[in-house]
């Protein structure tokens, strides 16, 4: 088994290249629109479980010709995740605080996303995986996994290895069908915490959402409403967008999909699955140290639970297997100690904890598709009037 880490910038973010990337996208893109001043401002707005809003953040903090709208579920990130947003002072990054998951905080983004009329006027946009440009970066990840991990690549037909993929919004799985698709021969196994819908999809072909959502050791995966994997489905149903559209309409408007036997089928066929618990994430964690002194996060655990199950259960011995690592365990510190370990905090973490906070509440009950409207129309209308928000 090889973990390759798809953390790569210089804070222990959860940063993969495709984010990276993406977050570059704007300066270049932006570049003509700042040159010239233009009136309309252009706003990336996004909801986070915990990592993408920190990463986000960081690619555009002090940027001229962009503003940055992130929101988080508060108490249901770890500290260190929200410290790492709600500390920027910049005047143009602002951070909400949402009393709810961010399964709760997608959907008024959604919304805000479809009024086409509202996003062309303010310039809305998005720097995690509803941006195509992060999932187009990060098929690459499977391609050099693949690459590292091969035993040969003078036989043909080319040999096949294992990708576990740690699995929350499902970007990074998608990333992985689209390799498939482009003939890449990888076994994509999509690893979930409790929070199991993309588990149940690809076993039972139930695509339902539970009743609520679980709040476990992996916060950043914590998620039942996996927007991408309508892209998954796309994908692998011969890209039928008639389908689709009825599926997910059938979706939003019950909270319950079963997918057609032969959507299913083809599913299952490249994307098989696991679910674990935060019991398993510790003893994960606490295993992967004592036999390799390597300290994972604890969503990296989650994929490399699965290759000690298949260990012990004796399957696929022969067959290359790679892990995706997400993140840094510093980020992790609860989880770190219920695995009787020690965390190991960079100097930069300790910094975050003296600063001073900034973030405005959304409440339970409020409206927060409105609250994001106003906020979105008063960075433009300021723009316009060259003041800071």
């Amino acid at each position: 088994m090889q973990q390759i880490n798809t953390a790569v910038s210089s804070s222990p973010d959860h940063n993969t290249q495709g984010k990276h990337t993406t977050h570059c996208m704007p300066r270049y893109q932006l570049a003509p629109i700042t040159t010239r001043r233009a009136s309309t401002p252009h706003t990336a707005c996004q909801g986070t479980s915990g990592d993408t809003g920190s990463s986000a953040i960081e690619s555009v903090r002090g940027m001229e010709g962009v503003d940055i709208i992130v929101t988080f579920p508060k108490g249901r990130c770890t500290p260190v995740q929200e410290l790492q947003m709600t500390t920027v002072k910049e005047d143009n990054v602002h951070v909400f605080a949402a009393d709810g998951t961010s399964d709760d905080i997608d959907v008024p983004i959604r919304k805000l996303f479809s009024d086409a009329g509202f996003v062309e006027q303010h310039g809305l946009m998005s720097l995690n995986s509803v941006n195509w440009a992060r999932i187009m970066v990060q098929v690459a990840h499977f391609f050099y996994a693949y690459f590292q991990c091969a035993p040969s690549l003078e036989n043909s037909p080319l040999p096949e290895v294992e990708i576990v993929v740690p699995t929350g919004g499902a970007g990074n799985i998608t990333a992985g069908c689209v390799a498939v698709k482009m003939g890449l021969p990888v076994r994509l196994v999509a690893v979930v915490n409790e929070n199991d819908i993309i588990h149940r999809a690809v076993q039972l072909g139930d695509f339902s959402l539970s009743e609520s959502v679980k709040h476990t050791l992996a916060p950043a995966i914590d998620i039942q409403d996996p927007y991408n994997m309508e892209r998954v489905f796309w994908l692998l149903s011969g890209m039928d967008s008639s389908l689709m559209k009825g599926l997910m309409e059938e979706f939003y408007s019950t909270g319950k999909l079963r997918l057609p036997p032969g959507l299913h089928k083809t599913v299952s066929e490249v994307v098989s699955s696991r679910s674990v618990t935060d019991r398993d994430i510790v003893e994960t964690m606490r295993r992967c140290w004592e036999e390799n002194h390597y300290l994972l996060c604890p969503h990296s655990a989650v994929a490399v639970q699965h290759h000690y199950q298949q260990q012990q259960q004796l399957k696929h011995a022969s067959l290359p297997r790679c892990c995706l690592a997400t993140a840094s365990a510093a980020k992790f510190q609860d989880a770190v100690l219920k695995a009787g370990l020690t965390p190991e905090i960079p100097a930069e973490i300790r910094a975050l904890e003296t600063m001073v906070t900034h973030s405005t509440p959304m409440r339970r009950g409020e409206c927060w598709e409105g609250i994001l409207r106003e906020k979105i129309e008063l960075i433009s209308s300021t723009r316009k009037g060259g003041n800071s928000v």
